[in-house]
């Protein structure tokens, strides 16, 4: 707007003086009026006034711009000369070439900024505007300019001031954006920027604890030095001190000429000038970033000063922010790295014994601890704690004791009753350990934190740490590790609870499976010399009734005697076979042979040989082979008819005068089933589960009418089961029975 009034203001002069001369018939107080109308205008635009004859070079300047310059009226003489001495040298070339090109026609305003020294021997700036009047009618040639000066001293210091906050705006982006300098070294640079940009001597981060107080950065006379430590009671009597109690930053200049004079600070130091911001964290308050000095700056300190103060301290809190962060990231992982490294050392042994030492030492050595003790503790039987390892550092003395009694013993109590760590800053000043106070002297124990190993809830040992060289303050993040630590080793010692439990369930289970095997062996071992000492007379009793029976003049009564004999003695051969059969089954004695075999061939000789005894019961068998199931397959032919035998003759045997009797053979994924169904008597559907093992037959009076011992099924099962099948009985009591085998 000021601007615009100056623009304004000269190109009214030009108008009136124009005006003036074309007017000629205008009065002499007519011009007066005018002339004072627009020097009070002048007057209240703060601008001073020029007229200029250019060939000449004389001026006039209206009182307005002798002011500017601390002259009084008189003092100046006012031309073209004495103009060019006030205005630096730096820009007289620039002024001279644009009023040139303004009076030759190339510019239509004369325009410019220059610097002119004052009466105090200062450089001001001042804006120059002008406008070429009157010209010569013959030749055109510049007579006259009009214009006007105005003080632009505070804009180009404005202007000058914008440019240091934004030059400082964008060293603090470049300082805290190098990813190469350490928080140390942005701390340097961004301190000494602000002593630099608030011309200050001092500039400091003070970092408050409830212990200390710390001086992380001073930047102090082109000099930084860090982590000094202030006395808290020095602290309290700064000015630091008031910052952390206020919402806004603090800023004190003159000092010495306020109320804060008499703050206790200036007893400790005598400051002028003060600024302090407080660096506030996401949940806690970390301290101060301030500037001070004992002298004032050159310039007093504005609002976008103080901004810039805050945007440090809000990228320190950031940054801070961040340490904080990266640091809780560092002590998880190399939590979980410990315990990761604990519990897979653990986990190679399972030793209750190698656990405790391998904990001991991990721990004792990772958390840099006197003594590391580990106890094991059974709720339901003992009523103290018993050592289990110990880890002493270097130069530790062992406490020399293998068991503490829980009863009357009130730190052990509050230990085993929860998961959460009883800590001990210092010993002494524990209530619960204040009944043991001499018995701490005498282990030279200082501090101690103390936590329970658990599983499920119940508490199966402790785990305790103890610093002898001096008291310890045990951080959170330390508890949280024990703790987590000790929930690890309670379930490794249950676990090896555990583990040992079933070794020795284990072992008894093998010594039960070994007396199982001798016990098995020694029968079927009884079984097949019974058998071979009951085979040799059988085969004598069986030849001797062949020859007999071959006399064709024996009587008819005799005749009858001796086949009965001869049937029995056939009846028992086939189960003393059988028990031998069974008896290598279960021996692990038996052996298939496996070679190509035809399939077909073997059901075919199979059916073949029951047919006879089938047709003389009346029964209707018959058998298929789908053309898919392959012809020759590897495997034990004589153990195979054996199985299809023993199938299809209980199948006759259980099937009543015109059943029947079907067996199907086909093809299906990677094997070949074959059926064989009746209509015989069926099986109870309580008997089903027995059917199949040794010795078990059907319960019913037909059944046992049938005769059998009841192993033609075991071994058929068995046998299956060799040749890699499986054997499936479907029955209903009463409508038949399905037998199914796959091979």
């Amino acid at each position: 707007t000021h601007i615009l009034v100056t623009s304004f203001t000269a190109i009214i002069i030009a108008l009136l003086y124009l005006k003036t001369r074309q007017a000629g018939g205008e009065t002499e107080q007519d011009l007066l009026i005018s002339t004072e109308r627009l020097r009070l205008a002048l007057e209240a635009s703060n601008d001073g006034l020029w007229d200029c004859n250019v060939q000449t070079g004389d001026c006039y300047v209206s009182p307005r711009w002798l002011r500017m310059l601390g002259y009084h009226e008189g003092q100046l003489k006012p031309d073209i000369k004495q103009w060019q001495k006030f205005c630096h040298p730096e820009d007289q070339l620039r002024a001279l070439e644009l009023l040139q090109q303004h009076l030759a026609g190339a510019l239509p305003n004369y325009e410019v900024e220059v610097r002119v020294r004052n009466y105090q021997q200062q450089w001001i700036w001042m804006l120059v505007r002008g406008q070429l009047v009157e010209r010569d009618q013959l030749t055109n040639a510049p007579l006259r300019m009009l214009g006007t000066f105005t003080d632009i001293s505070d804009r180009k210091a404005m202007e000058l001031l914008i440019q240091e906050r934004s030059a400082v705006i964008r060293e603090l982006y470049r300082i805290t954006a190098e990813r190469s300098l350490s928080f140390q070294q942005k701390l340097s640079a961004l301190l000494k920027l602000g002593c630099s940009y608030l011309q200050l001597e001092t500039g400091r981060l003070v970092k408050v604890t409830d212990q200390q107080v710390i001086m992380v950065g001073i930047w102090h006379d082109g000099t930084y030095q860090s982590d000094q430590i202030m006395e808290c009671s020095q602290f309290e009597s700064s000015f630091c001190y008031e910052v952390l109690n206020r919402d806004d930053l603090l800023l004190l200049e003159q000092i010495s000429q306020t109320e804060w004079q008499f703050h206790p600070s200036q007893q400790l130091i005598t400051l002028e000038t003060y600024i302090g911001a407080k660096v506030q964290l996401a949940d806690e308050t970390y301290g101060v970033l301030c500037f001070a000095s004992k002298v004032s700056p050159p310039r007093p300190i504005q609002s976008a000063d103080t901004e810039i103060i805050r945007l440090m301290a809000q990228w320190l809190s950031t940054e801070l922010e961040r340490q904080q962060r990266n640091a809780e990231l560092n002590r998880q992982f190399e939590r979980l790295i410990l315990l990761k490294r604990l519990t897979s050392q653990i986990r190679l042994s399972l030793d209750s014994q190698q656990i405790f030492a391998t904990a001991v030492a991990e721990i004792g050595q990772a958390l840099r601890v006197s003594r590391c003790l580990i106890y094991t503790y059974n709720l339901s039987v003992d009523s103290h704690l018993l050592c289990g390892a110990e880890y002493l550092a270097k130069g530790v003395n062992s406490q020399n004791i293998d068991r503490i009694n829980v009863s009357g013993n009130p730190h052990v109590q509050a230990v085993l009753a929860s998961d959460s760590a009883v800590v001990s800053h210092s010993v002494f000043a524990d209530p619960l350990l204040v009944n043991f106070a001499e018995f701490c002297q005498v282990i030279a124990l200082k501090s101690m934190i103390a936590v329970r190993t658990s599983y499920k809830g119940e508490p199966n040992g402790v785990l305790a740490l103890h610093q002898c060289d001096r008291f310890r303050y045990w951080t959170n993040d330390e508890v949280d590790l024990i703790e987590s630590i000790a929930g690890q080793i309670g379930i490794a010692i249950a676990q090896a609870n555990l583990l040992n439990q079933a070794q020795k369930r284990s072992l008894e289970m093998e010594q039960a499976k070994i007396m199982a095997e001798q016990s098995s062996r020694a029968k079927s071992e009884f079984l097949a010399m019974m058998s071979h000492e009951i085979r040799t007379p059988m085969n004598a009793v069986l030849g001797m009734t062949q020859l007999v029976l071959q006399d064709r003049e024996l009587k008819p009564e005799h005749r009858d005697a001796l086949e009965t004999v001869q049937s029995s003695g056939n009846s028992l051969m086939n189960i003393l076979n059988d028990i031998l059969d069974l008896s290598k089954i279960e021996s692990g004695k038996l052996e298939l042979e496996r070679r190509p075999f035809d399939v077909w061939n073997a059901v075919r000789d199979t059916c073949l040989l029951l047919q006879h005894l089938a047709q003389e019961k009346g029964i209707h068998l018959h058998y298929f082979i789908d053309s898919q199931v392959p012809q020759f397959l590897v495997g034990d032919s004589t153990r195979i008819k054996q199985i299809l035998l023993n199938i299809l003759s209980n199948a006759v045997k259980f099937t009543d005068e015109g059943g029947k009797i079907s067996l199907r053979a086909r093809k299906v994924e990677g094997a070949v089933l074959v059926s064989i169904a009746d209509t015989g008597i069926g099986i109870p559907k309580s008997a089903l589960d027995k059917i199949g093992n040794p010795f078990e037959q059907v319960q019913s009076q037909y059944a046992k009418s049938k005769g059998g011992s009841g192993l033609g099924l075991a071994i058929s099962r068995s046998l299956v089961a060799l040749h890699g099948g499986s054997l499936k009985i479907r029955s209903r009591e009463g409508q038949g029975t399905v037998v199914s085998m796959r091979i």
